[in-house]
């Protein structure tokens, strides 16, 4: 007896959230229907997929191909259903996306091509908004999906991870900064720091990483929005923090990355959503997953040439 379709989706979800309990939110069933489904897969591929003795719950090394497998093919179910869907509905179909600002810039016109060369007929409406305000758009049925970031507003069943962002020190390019392999907080807050608006998750994390070292920046700009904010540390008016995703929208400024330690801040982006992820809404998270790990990757390897 072949695995089932319910079966692959727990184990991806088991290998993403590293968790029974993340697993079940993610899928909107109960833990006990999660340890089931994982019982009864495992029992048909007479393999543990998953090592039970750590902390983490992670896969075993054949388990790790079991899930790599499992996620190709529910990729190819997802996109069967979203033709079958096409053909038997014969109606135009809209999807309403609530985005972070960066990820609806660099994440969302990749994703929309993807998407709209699987289904020609569906309709996309993309909203940007700060972090709380994605969140409140999709519980208030504006929106249906929203990509944004983990923070203390969010609602932790609605929530899927999709990828970790970095952030980084943004300076002019004759900064001394520039020449630096990394910079700690305590360096930034020796320069002019150009701030955003306290509403920002950008600066909550900013202010959360200086509070932890007891330290405050000696002096301070604030603006509106990452493209200001760019374009004032490229100036030399000062220094910026700037999330690693949003380095493609800033190549107009010529900025200098570096990397910020002493802590490392990541933020986590996800999906939030209030009831189970439609095929489109799964296709999109893996794409958008996909595209941000290349943008990534790509902003890695500049920044250490």
């Amino acid at each position: 007896m072949p695995i089932t379709v319910q079966q692959m989706r727990v184990l991806v979800a088991l290998a993403d959230v590293k968790s029974f309990t993340g697993a079940a939110k993610r899928l909107h069933v109960t833990q006990p229907a999660i340890s089931r489904a994982l019982s009864e897969a495992e029992r048909i591929l007479r393999i543990d997929v998953f090592d039970r003795s750590s902390k983490s719950l992670l896969p075993t090394e054949r388990g790790a191909a079991i899930v790599a497998i499992a996620r190709k093919a529910l990729d190819e179910v997802d996109r069967a259903t979203i033709k079958m869907n096409d053909i038997a509905s014969g109606a135009q179909r809209k999807l309403r996306i609530s985005a972070l600002p960066t990820v609806a810039a660099v994440l969302l016109p990749d994703v929309t091509a993807h998407l709209r060369a699987i289904d020609t007929e569906i309709e996309l409406e993309i909203f940007t908004a700060r972090a709380e305000s994605v969140v409140e758009m999709v519980r208030t049925g504006k929106a249906d999906i929203g990509i944004t970031v983990r923070s203390g507003g969010i609602v932790p069943d609605t929530f899927t991870p999709m990828f970790m962002d970095e952030l980084l020190c943004a300076t002019s390019t004759n900064h001394r900064f520039g020449s630096m392999q990394s910079v700690t907080w305590r360096d930034l807050s020796q320069e002019t720091l150009v701030r955003l608006p306290s509403d920002s998750s950008i600066e909550r994390l900013t202010e959360n990483a200086f509070q932890t070292q007891g330290v405050t920046p000696r002096h301070s700009i604030v603006t509106f929005d990452l493209m200001s904010a760019a374009g004032l540390a490229a100036s030399a008016v000062g220094v910026a923090v700037i999330p690693a995703l949003a380095a493609p929208m800033t190549q107009f400024a010529k900025l200098s990355y570096t990397k910020l330690n002493s802590p490392r801040v990541t933020r986590t982006i996800g999906i939030v959503s209030n009831s189970p992820l439609t095929p489109e809404e799964r296709l999109i998270s893996v794409k958008a997953t996909e595209v941000a790990v290349d943008v990534l990757d790509q902003e890695a390897l500049q920044r250490d040439s």
